[in-house]
Formats: structure tokens, C-alpha cells, sequence
């Protein structure tokens, strides 16, 4: 049969076993590949409708209107079978072998998307309904007139020719049979063509037929659906490009009042009305009588059908100008009658449409001028076009981010805050979301953005104003789609100008979407807030961009600019991406605040109370000078005004006391070495109300055995891992979860990478010292920066490698402490991959191996590293601050670092992994393949892009629940997270897997 027929339609699909459908259509379109299937599915569950229309294949369903019950389950029917698309829509038709799309035309600029080998990219479609082939009635059921007047039969008709879907009928309801044709039972034969009345619904018909192909073939591909009274469903066409309407009205017949004639009038803006159609039944609105024919089917006689198709003069519309621009149309509406008006839009409109058409949507012209636009913007003004979360916004007096009702805040002020929603719509072509009816009800959101770049008297914001001023008068319903193609032209015009300005955007790492979105974070958490304490803190600048550790949460104030997160995001954020201006601003800045031979954690006060209460936030800070010295060897000799002349001494913005970067990281090294003592300033409850008096002194300096650095005490935590108890009630108030005292083994790599770096820069003619004197006990000794490097080396395998034993098996890693007064030393926990990174050459291969197969088999999640083993005994993974409960261990997310896992360590991790492989690749070239390799980290980054292609903040947040649940009390959006995981992808492309 497949080789007789162009389809089939299969009645009753839902009865037929599934395996036996597949298998027989399987064969039909293994001769006849283009077979169409039209099926009758009532399973009473769209999912199971679902999964048998894919399983086998069905390109229709039928959907049937003499079923509905009501006027508002008609317009239901319609709305949900004969809406293709809505009036509005983000999605254009695009026909097959049009040359003159764009592969990018449907691109959503801020989703995931793979790519093809040659970087076409593939994007994600949306879920859809199944393709209805809508009919007024299908064969064998029940006879309409058994539950709808007669008007009705005229009313379904229209309706279903007004439908954007395929439609169909029955000669028996064409005819008004007014009884039920048995498909098996009844034996008798309709009249031939030539003898049936056309006193019946065939010319009516006809010319709704005629109506549906029109539409159709003049482009009116979007649909609206009005249930206009309870008795009047109007189905408006749309028209994408020109914005010209058909109204087809319905009077339907189902209660006492729809029988009688009635008046309705439609308001809307436009200029002509043309009449296309017309059509009522003139009499009777009863049903006569009929007589069965023993020999043929035939329907009831007398029904009288005026059919109008575009009547000079019309009986049933009449239009009038109340104003400039509208129009109302009054209608006389008589049961069952079906009217068709073509409404042309204002000359205002289509002045701006035309605008919109031969401007906007022409990339060579509003492209080409948005670049000339763009070229005078830097990164920072950027970072204002693009982001600024609420609170950035309100501490800079820019009143916050755009609020939509019934909505709620958008993410950020810039436009991703409102792409972030649009992308969604869009995906969904969900013109009924609160965005785009606020954008129908005005245009306020343009007015927002225009207002909004403009008080910074940027370029772009007055440029911005002529155009939405352009395409003001569009109608109202296609202001969503104007304002997301502007909005999404705008954020590929910033993209196109960051590509210019950040190198990494320019090499083919920079050709991956992940990376991009990565480099993007750059920009999203750099810029200028008045309130941080950056400003104060470079001698000659009035003001200096900072780095946020995070949006929304560490948005401003002293809470913004952390010492350690800083430091440790910006090898990725800053010196990856080519910002040498911003990294040496903040080295320099920080090296400012140096006292005690520390940097603040905190800068609180525009930098005027620092607070020092971290040991490692200088060592990430040297880590961060060297990177940057590769890139710009002056970083060293870079002025640096301190603001503390002694330990003791109040701040001074203005004090002569002046050295370069590299003497303070001279000091650095003296003053570990001669041991760091002292009390917080201020210490007490108004410093922090929740640590214990003993936490506030601070001690750090080197282990003169080993040269290893040390330092802190069990009453405070210096490292990142930094929480201290808040609970009362579970008696963890005060106490530090973590306090990681001793020798933290990060601190001892970066220590040895500081004092080995210094000893090279001295070896090669930098610096007048190569020396310190260290504390041995009560006296000093002298010991050169090479020794001191060499003390470290000597020791660091014999006192770290722990062959395991400690949870009880037999898996060797490296202990996370050494000399912890807390005990603390041999829990398993993902620093020691920072230190594999940092300084690899203190680590034996084989060792790093074992390790790194111990961690990841224990601390490595979905998207980030478990923070504690989960054999420890104080595992704990799931991170909740409100918590309230008696579990000392839980209590005010007091296991903040006991088991939540951290994205940041992450990237540490996979970079420790890379040079993993490469020692075994060198030892063993046919151990993995290069592909095997490539693949596994695409692999373990496959979830990381679906988190920043899904995250409202656009990027990778703090940390997660066990096995990477989403965490409510996680920052969405974190520096170091971004800037760990892309140094190790900058790190993978200059490797040998980078092509795999």
C-alpha cells in the first residue's frame, strides 16, 4: 500500500500494540520515506500520546471541534491544536532552501550550544505539541446535531479554516446528515457529486477553504485566539513583516441568547478594512425534519447558507475612524455566522516597521553602526552595559535593577538581565510572560536602558534613544520580538568588542562557548563600585576597578574585595584574559595595605581598617606577582605608597614612606622568617561577634627544621577554609570548623615557589639581597633564599606523604596539615592538588598519581571538590546557614568546609590531573590516547556548562550540595570558580590534548 498512497491515516492508534505500529510503518517508509501518517490518539495523556507519536513515527493527530461542549472549550481547542505560532512571535517561518536565513538568525545569545567540527553551532529545540490535523467532524461519531444547534455546524467550520494547522472534514457533515453514518453498519452509498443539494455547508465550505489557503499563502503565520464575549470567538492572523491582520469572528449558538442577532464591535488600531467573507445561515436555526432515503445517505433540505466573498458593499461590517490611526469595527452578528475583515496597521506603524525591517534586522547596516558605537567603550564601561547586580547598582544611586511585575527583579541592570529572561521566552515563544506584556503595555524597559547608560553620558545610550524612538509606533503585541532582536544585537555587538580587547576571546580556546562564557565572568565581576576600598589605595588614581568575589552575595563595601579570593581568581580572571592594567592595579593596591608582613583579607572603611586575620592571602598574592611578572617584568619596580609606616602606626594615605613591589615582597619573606606575632586591632565583639578572645592573636612564620611556613592556632582559621562557629544553642559558637594550623601544605608550596622565584630573580642580577634572617628558637640564623628552597624540597615528601592507614585503607595522599595543634593533619582534602599546581616539582610522581586516583575516587563531585573525605568522621555535606537545630556539626552551616564541595577546587584539580597524564604519557606512551584523554575532561566539564548556560548570574557558582545539588546559600556566581577552572582550560589548549 505504501507504494500506492502518499499516507495513511490509522484509526484508533492507541489500540494498535505499540512494537506492531513501529514494525509496519518501519516497512511502509522503507518504500515510500516521505509517508505521511495521520492518527487518531485518545489515550487521555498527552505524555503517552507523546511517546507513541515519536515511537512511530506520526506526523499528525486528530483533533476534533464537534466534540467541544462550550464557546470557551471551542477557543480552548483552537488555541491549543490551530496556534502555530502567536501574534508576536520570536520564531519566524523559515521555509526549507531559503538562502536567505542566517544560520545565527535563531540563535539565543546566551545559551549552551555545541558545535559541529567546523563551529557551526547546533542549537536546542524547544518541546512543542504534536501537529493537529484539525476537523470539524471525522468520520464515524456521533452526529453533531446531537450535541450543537444548528448555526454551530456553520460556526465549526469557520473556525477550523481559521486555524494555522491542517484541517479536515467528512461529507456526511458537509451535507448535514443529521444521524450517525456507522462506519460498519450502514451499507447505503452518498448520491453522486452532480445529484446532492448545495442546499447544504459545500459552498460555505468552499469559501472558508478558500479563506484558509489565503492566509496561508499571503504569510498570515501567527495566530491569536480571543474569546471576545462568552458567545464570540475571534481568531486573529497576523501577518510577521507588514503587521497586517485578519480577523475571522464566529458567533457561536449554544444558548438562548446566541440565537438571536446581536452587535459587537472590535477597536483596534489600523488605517483600511477590507471585508473577505462573509457568511450566515439565513434559515431555518432550527432543524427541519428529515426523511431517511432507503438508498442513499442525504442530508436535511431547506438550509439556506448566504456565502459573501469580498462583497463591495457589506450587510454585517462597518467601520469608523474614532481617531488618527483606529478603527472601529462594528459587527452584526446573526447565529452561527462567520466574518472575515484583512485590517491594514497605521501609516505610523508601518513607517516603523519598514525601519525595523530594512535597519534592525539588516546586520550590514545596524551591525556595522553599533561597532562604530562600540569601539569607544573599554571593559569597564563594558561591565555597566552588560551586568551590575542590584546592590552595585543602588550603592552607585542608579536605583537598581528593572523590576517586572509579576515577574520579580531581573538579575542584573545591563542588558544579560533582560536577555537572561528573553532567552527562555524565546526558547518557549512565550509571548504571554510577564516581559512581554509589560513590553506590550509600554516601553518601559527601553526607556529604563536608554536612561540608564545615558547617566554614565555614554555613546550608546544616546544612540540607543534614536533607536527605539524609531520603532516607538509598532504595534504593541511585536514590541517583544523589536526589543529582544535590538537587545540581542546590542549584547553581540559587546561580545564582538570584547573579543577586540581580551585576547583570549581572539585564539582558538577562545572559539569554545564554555571559554568565552568564562572570560565573560571577567567582565561581570570587574568594575568600578564607590564603596570598595580599593580606590584609596593607589597613590595616583582617583579611582580603580575591583574584582568582586562574587554576585550578588560580595557585591560592595568591605564584603567585595577579599585579600585571598582576589588573588587566587586573578591568574584566571585577569592575566588569562590579557587585563595586566586591572592585575597590576590590585597587586599594587594590595602591596599598599602590608603590615605585619601580611595582606588584609578584608578591606574595610575605603582601606582605612584592613583586617589581618588570614595567614594565606599574601602567599596567593606573591603567586599572583610572578604570574604577572611573566607578562610584565615592571610589576616589580611598580611605586608603592604603604599606608602603615610601622605595625603600630595609624593608616596614612599621604605618609612618604614609598618601596617598590618587590621590596614588599622582600619583606614578606623577612618577616615569616623572623616570626609574625600580634593582636587584631580592635579585637572584640565590634570586630567579630562571634570569635572567641584567644582567635584574635595571630601568629605565623617558618618552621626552621623544614622551612616550611606555619603558623595559627586551633582559636582561629587562616586559610580559605575559614568558618568559625555562630551556634549557641549546638555550643559551636566560636570555635573554627577548620582551623588548619601549622603548616597548611598550600602555604609551604607557595612559600617554596616565592623563595625559589626570588632566589632566580637574584641569580640573575635582581635585587641587592638574597638572604633572611630566620628565628631558630630564641636566637637567628642566616639563610639565602636558595637554601631556604632547597630546606623545603628536602622535606616535603618525608613529612607530608601519608601511605594511608588514617580512614582505615590503604590509599596513599598527602596530609592537609603538619603540626596541627587541632589535629587536623591527616584528614583528606582537596588542597594538596593546589600545592601538585603550585610548586610539582616538590611532589614524587608516582605518589602524585596515587594521590590524585585517591581524590578523585573521594572528594571529586559533578561540578566541584568535596571539601572533607566522606570517611571523616566530621563529614557533613549538605551547607545550610539556617540551620538551627543542636547538631554542633551543622548548626549555622558550621560544616561550611566539611563536605559542601567547592567549584574553585576544581579547576586545581583538573590542572593537577593534566600533568598527571603527561608524566604517564612520558613514562608510557600507549597508557591513553590523546582522544581518551580530551574526552575524559569533557566529560568532567559537561556539567559545569550546563551550570553557566543555566545560572540567571551567568556564572559558575560557590560551591554545591553533595554530588552537586544546588546549594540556596551559595553565591551564584563566584571569581575564583570562573577563574581556576579557566586557567586550566587556557592550560589544557597549550597542552598536547588540546586538539582532542
Amino acid at each position: 500500500m505504501a507504494s500506492l498512497f502518499h499516507g495513511f491515516r490509522i484509526d484508533n492508534c492507541h489500540n494498535t500494540p505499540l512494537h506492531v505500529g513501529e514494525e509496519l510503518l518501519r516497512a511502509a517508509r522503507h518504500v515510500q520515506p516521505q509517508l505521511y501518517i495521520v492518527a487518531e490518539l485518545f489515550t487521555g495523556s498527552e505524555e503517552r500520546d507523546c511517546e507513541i507519536i515519536n515511537r512511530m513515527g506520526i506526523n499528525s493527530c486528530i483533533r476534533e471541534l464537534s466534540q467541544s461542549h462550550s464557546p470557551r472549550h471551542l477557543g480552548e481547542l483552537i488555541y491549543h491544536y490551530g496556534e502555530s505560532k502567536p501574534c508576536g512571535s520570536f520564531i519566524h517561518k523559515i521555509e526549507p532552501g531559503d538562502e536567505n536565513i542566517s544560520p545565527e538568525d535563531e540563535r539565543f545569545p546566551l545559551g549552551d550550544q555545541t558545535c559541529t567540527e567546523d563551529n557551526t553551532p547546533q542549537l536546542s529545540i524547544g518541546s512543542s505539541r504534536p501537529h493537529a490535523m484539525l476537523m470539524d467532524q471525522t468520520h464515524d461519531n456521533p452526529c453533531p446535531f446531537d450535541q450543537h444547534p444548528l448555526p454551530n455546524v456553520l460556526a465549526l467550520s469557520g473556525l477550523m479554516c481559521a486555524a494555522k494547522c491542517s484541517i479536515g472534514s467528512n461529507r456526511g457533515y458537509d451535507e448535514l446528515v443529521p444521524h450517525h453514518i456507522h462506519v460498519v453498519e450502514e451499507e447505503r452509498l452518498y448520491q453522486g457529486w452532480s445529484q446532492s443539494d448545495d442546499e447544504d455547508l459545500k459552498p460555505a465550505k468552499k469559501a472558508l477553504i478558500k479563506l484558509h489557503q489565503r492566509l496561508e499563502d499571503k504569510g498570515y503565520y501567527e495566530t491569536f485566539v480571543d474569546q471576545a464575549r462568552e458567545d464570540v470567538v475571534i481568531v486573529t492572523r497576523h501577518h510577521p513583516d507588514t503587521c497586517s491582520k485578519v480577523l475571522v469572528v464566529v458567533a457561536t449558538s449554544w444558548s438562548e441568547d446566541s440565537s438571536l442577532t446581536r452587535n459587537y464591535t472590535v477597536s483596534l488600531p489600523g488605517e483600511n478594512v477590507k471585508v473577505l467573507l462573509e457568511t450566515e445561515i439565513l434559515s431555518p436555526q432550527t432543524l427541519p425534519k428529515h426523511t431517511n432515503n432507503k438508498d442513499y445517505i442525504t442530508g436535511l433540505s431547506g438550509v439556506k447558507i448566504d456565502v459573501r466573498e469580498n462583497p463591495l458593499s457589506s450587510k454585517m461590517v462597518t467601520v469608523s475612524k474614532p481617531d488618527e490611526g483606529n478603527l472601529d469595527i462594528d459587527l452584526l452578528l446573526t447565529p452561527g455566522c462567520v466574518i472575515a475583515v484583512e485590517v491594514e496597521p497605521p501609516q505610523s506603524s508601518k513607517t516603523a516597521l519598514q525601519y525595523f525591517n530594512s535597519y534592525i534586522l539588516c546586520p550590514e547596516k545596524f551591525d556595522k553602526d553599533l561597532d562604530k558605537v562600540f569601539s569607544t567603550l573599554d571593559l569597564l564601561d563594558l561591565n555597566y552595559v552588560l551586568y551590575r547586580c542590584n546592590e552595585e547598582e543602588r550603592v552607585d544611586g542608579c536605583g537598581g535593577v528593572y523590576h517586572i511585575p509579576h515577574h520579580g527583579n531581573l538579575t542584573y541592570a545591563g542588558i544579560v538581565g533582560f536577555l537572561q529572561v528573553l532567552e527562555t521566552v524565546t526558547k518557549n515563544n512565550d509571548t504571554g510572560h510577564p516581559l512581554c506584556r509589560n513590553l506590550c503595555e509600554g516601553w518601559w524597559m527601553a526607556d529604563y536602558t536608554v536612561n540608564r547608560l545615558k547617566k554614565k553620558n555614554l555613546k550608546l545610550g544616546f544612540f540607543l534613544e534614536e533607536i527605539f524612538f524609531a520603532v516607538e509606533a509598532v504595534p504593541n503585541y511585536t514590541r517583544p520580538k523589536v526589543f529582544y532582536k535590538i537587545i540581542s544585537s546590542v549584547y553581540s555587538a559587546c561580545l564582538r568588542q570584547i573579543r577586540k580587547l581580551i585576547p583570549t576571546m581572539k585564539t582558538s580556546v577562545g572559539n569554545s562557548w564554555f571559554v568565552e562564557q568564562l572570560v565573560l565572568t571577567s567582565v561581570q565581576l570587574v568594575g568600578k563600585v564607590g564603596d570598595t576600598g580599593i580606590p584609596v589605595l593607589l597613590q595616583d588614581k582617583e579611582s580603580v576597578a575591583s574584582l568582586a568575589a562574587g554576585l550578588p552575595h560580595f557585591s560592595h563595601g568591605f564584603m567585595r574585595c577579599w585579600g585571598r579570593d582576589t588573588f587566587i581568581a586573578l591568574p584566571g580572571l585577569l592575566i588569562k584574559t590579557g587585563r595586566l592594567d586591572v592585575a597590576r592595579d590590585l597587586v599594587v593596591g594590595f602591596a599598599r595595605t602590608l603590615r605585619y608582613g601580611l595582606i588584609p583579607n578584608l578591606l574595610s572603611e575605603r582601606g582605612h581598617r584592613p583586617r589581618y586575620n588570614c595567614r594565606d592571602a599574601v602567599w596567593w598574592w606573591c603567586r599572583s606577582v610572578k604570574l604577572l611578572y611573566k607578562h610584565q617584568p615592571s610589576i616589580l619596580q611598580e611605586s608603592v605608597y604603604r599606608l602603615f609606616y610601622k605595625d603600630d602606626s595609624p593608616v596614612s594615605p599621604q605618609t612618604p614612606f614609598v618601596c617598590t613591589v618587590f621590596d614588599v615582597i622582600t619583606e614578606v619573606l623577612q618577616r615569616h622568617a623572623a616570626g609574625i606575632t600580634f593582636r587584631e586591632e580592635n579585637a572584640g565583639r565590634e570586630l567579630d561577634e562571634h570569635l572567641l578572645d584567644p582567635g584574635f592573636n595571630m601568629t605565623a612564620g617558618v618552621d626552621p627544621e623544614t622551612g616550611f611556613i606555619r603558623g595559627g592556632s586551633r582559636h582561629n582559621c587562616g586559610t580559605w577554609m575559614d568558618k568559625v562557629g555562630s551556634s549557641s544553642q549546638a555550643g559551636n559558637k566560636g570555635i573554627p570548623a577548620t582551623p588548619r594550623d601549622g603548616s597548611a601544605i598550600e602555604l609551604v608550596a607557595m612559600g617554596y615557589q616565592t623563595v625559589s622565584w626570588m632566589a632566580e630573580l637574584f641569580e640573575s642580577g635582581i635585587g641587592t639581597t638574597s638572604v633572611v634572617n630566620m628565628k631558630t628558637g630564641s636566637t637567628h640564623k642566616t639563610v639565602s633564599y636558595r637554601e631556604w628552597s632547597e630546606m623545603i624540597k628536602e622535606n616535603f615528601e618525608d613529612k607530608f606523604w601519608c601511605s594511608g592507614g588514617y580512614y582505615g585503607n590503604a590509599n596513599g595522599y598527602y596530609r592537609d596539615t603538619l603540626g596541627s595543634e587541632s589535629g587536623g593533619d591527616e584528614k583528606l582534602r582537596p588542597n594538596q592538588t593546589f600545592a601538585m599546581v603550585i610548586a610539582p616539582e616538590l611532589f614524587k610522581p608516582s605518589h602524585m598519581s596515587e594521590a590524585l586516583k585517591t581524590i578523585g575516587t573521594n572528594l571529586a563531585g559533578l561540578v566541584g571538590m568535596s571539601t572533607l573525605s566522606p570517611e571523616d568522621a566530621d563529614y557533613q555535606p549538605y551547607y545550610d546557614t539556617g540551620n538551627h537545630g543542636n547538631d554542633y556539626r551543622t548548626a549555622h552551616g558550621f560544616n561550611y568546609h566539611q563536605g559542601p564541595e567547592w567549584v574553585w577546587c576544581m579547576g586545581f584539580y583538573l590542572r593537577a590531573k593534566l600533568r598527571d597524564f603527561q608524566h604517564l604519557k612520558k613514562d608510557n606512551p600507549d597508557c591513553m590516547s590523546d582522544d581518551e584523554i580530551g574526552q575524559y575532561f569533557a566529560t568532567v566539564l559537561a556539567p559545569h556548562r550546563a551550570m553557566i548556560a543555566s545560572d540567571p548570574y551567568r556564572g559558575l557558582t560557590e560551591l554545591t550540595n553533595k554530588g552537586g545539588q544546588h546549594c540556596p546559600n551559595s553565591c551564584p556566581t563566584q571569581a575564583w570558580s570562573s577563574g581556576c577552572l579557566l586557567e586550566f582550560l587556557v592550560e589544557l589548549e597549550q597542552s598536547e590534548f588540546s586538539g582532542s
